[in-house]
């Protein structure tokens, strides 16, 4: 099919791909190019992998889902003479070489613009074993005639640079819909899901889910992985939902009663998603306190707890102080704070309930 855009024409045809990489005079992987980036091997073996059908798309390991290994976006080449276009009637297609003389004079007159990694897994020294050379598998392409290196530029740039990567959220959303989540994503997602509906919860209407707009809100994988890394989901993991849900809500009720900016003030650390991640890892700490004093998690134990916190870590200046709020400015800074103010925490509530030894001296 011919097409025509600003003047130009190019053609969409249907094609082997196996045939096609033949003819392209491919650089070695990591090896830069005029009009491409360097490209990798290893995904060029993924990509075999799931073109042959084997590769894994669920992250469940005890109920795996294979994908299908079909390709339909269409990569887009550059052909050069002395190849072309043959056009007979309302058919356009190109002639492949049949000799080795012939082949020889069309080596290399075949550019990819786009695509390189999905063709170059066609080669014969990366495809799988699982994928037989009967099998018929043809792919569309967009093929130029003859660009300069210019306009090769200008279609990679659009084609790549331009281009947005599907963002977690929207792809979690799919895979949760497509049941491909693991089975502790999956109980995960339903959580996160459930704070953000249920009216006890602080998280209520917070929680970005797929590709949704909300205001100032925290998107679900972010949750989600707050939740898992910070092993406050492992402590609560063994209890059903609701009562999960229940605890997460007393617990971060306990926050709000402290410091009521939490997740109501977006200007706040506490309103923000690195807030979040500062109060849940300090969660098994409080936890752990609670065991130890034989105490429920409850609002008003936990609201105890944390102003004991409130009170060593100097109020509000935890969250003003110039050098501090630098540890809230990345992940790990967050998390290594939160640890820190955790041990102190512990200790002071060790130290306020220490039983009497009168052998101490």
């Amino acid at each position: 099919m011919q097409v025509k855009q600003k003047g130009k024409i190019f053609y969409t045809m249907v094609c082997n791909p196996r045939d096609i990489i033949k003819l392209v005079d491919v650089p070695a992987p990591k090896t830069g190019q005029k009009a491409q980036r360097p490209w990798l091997e290893k995904k060029v073996k993924e990509i075999a992998e799931y073109v042959s059908g084997r590769a894994r798309i669920s992250e469940d390991k005890g109920q795996e889902v294979k994908a299908k290994g079909i390709i339909p976006n269409a990569p887009i080449l550059n052909i050069k003479y002395p190849m072309g276009v043959v056009n007979e009637a309302t058919e356009n297609f190109l002639l492949f070489p049949e000799s080795y003389e012939e082949f020889q004079k069309y080596y290399g007159c075949i550019d990819i613009i786009d695509g390189q990694h999905r063709l170059i897994s066609f080669m014969e020294k990366y495809r799988d074993i699982d994928f037989k050379d009967d099998e018929v598998y043809d792919m569309s392409f967009n093929i130029f005639i003859n660009l300069t290196i210019n306009e090769i530029r200008e279609l990679f740039m659009i084609t790549n640079d331009k281009q947005e990567k599907m963002e977690q959220n929207v792809l979690r959303e799919m895979k949760k819909s497509l049941n491909l989540l693991s089975s502790r994503e999956d109980k995960l997602y339903d959580l996160v899901i459930s704070l953000n509906e249920e009216t006890i919860s602080p998280l209520k209407d917070k929680v970005i889910i797929g590709g949704k707009k909300v205001s100032n809100g925290f998107k679900l994988t972010q949750v989600s992985k707050i939740f898992d890394k910070s092993k406050s989901y492992e402590l609560i993991s063994k209890q059903d939902e609701s009562t999960q849900i229940q605890l997460i809500s007393n617990y971060l009720k306990g926050w709000q009663n402290v410091y009521n900016s939490a997740f109501t003030d977006s200007k706040h650390t506490l309103g923000k998603i690195t807030g979040l991640k500062y109060m849940m890892y300090i969660f098994p700490y409080v936890c752990e306190i609670l065991r130890d004093l034989k105490k429920p998690l409850n609002e008003k134990n936990v609201e105890d707890i944390i102003r004991k916190l409130y009170s060593i870590t100097n109020g509000e200046s935890v969250f003003q102080d110039d050098k501090i709020k630098l540890s809230f400015r990345s992940e790990s800074g967050t998390i290594i704070l939160a640890k820190n103010n955790g041990n102190l925490l512990k200790d002071e509530c060790i130290k306020e309930n220490s039983i009497f030894d009168p052998l101490s001296i």
